[in-house]
């Protein structure tokens, strides 16, 4: 069984790589995939951990999410459905708080950890208004999520492709941060078995 997703940027490699092109000064062109990739694959990976579908449709016909929750809670994203779900102030759908908050988990920790430490993100409150930036121009994008989510078909959402040029960047970005380079190398070409 894979490990399980969590809600710790420095423990997820996707989202460790996003920090590194924010820290490194990236351009939101190159950011905004990645977000919205990094996100999909995310949730889609925590949807096959805790009953995420399951519990925003009960929470949609009025039903408490913490009985389906319960044997989960150990669950960083368990945790923040329960959190999320408890919080009725907002007027939006569940899923759409959900997607939100989980988008804000990691960009909160990214602006922490970046802060100061580059000429790109000189304090948190500029790093922040480049997430808000960041959030309005995928506002689409994380409905859709949220909708996908909500009707069990997160699966069948596909992240914004990449180029050929940016999908062989983010495999050598990837090489950067493995443990084991070696591992990540692709064999591009037909097979010779």
């Amino acid at each position: 069984m894979a490990e399980n997703e969590r809600l710790d940027v420095v423990k997820s490699r996707r989202w460790l790589i996003l920090m590194r092109q924010v820290k490194a000064g990236a351009a939101d062109d190159a950011v905004l995939p990645l977000l919205g990739r990094n996100l999909v694959k995310t949730l889609r990976a925590a949807a096959k951990q805790i009953p995420i579908c399951e519990c925003l449709r009960a929470h949609e016909s009025g039903q408490e999410v913490e009985p389906l929750l319960r044997s989960h809670l150990s669950h960083d994203f368990a945790q923040l459905l329960l959190l999320v779900s408890r919080d009725t102030a907002s007027p939006d759908p569940l899923s759409v708080r959900y997607v939100e908050a989980v988008l804000d988990r990691y960009l909160d920790q990214i602006g922490h950890r970046t802060a100061g430490e580059c000429a790109a993100v000189p304090d948190f409150d500029a790093f922040q208004e480049r997430a808000d930036k960041w959030r309005r121009q995928i506002a689409d994008h994380l409905r859709a999520i949220a909708d996908a989510l909500s009707a069990g078909k997160l699966g069948s959402l596909r992240a914004p492709s990449m180029s050929p040029e940016r999908r062989e960047e983010e495999r050598k970005r990837l090489n950067d941060v493995s443990l084991v380079p070696e591992l990540v190398k692709v064999k591009r070409g037909p097979s010779t078995t």
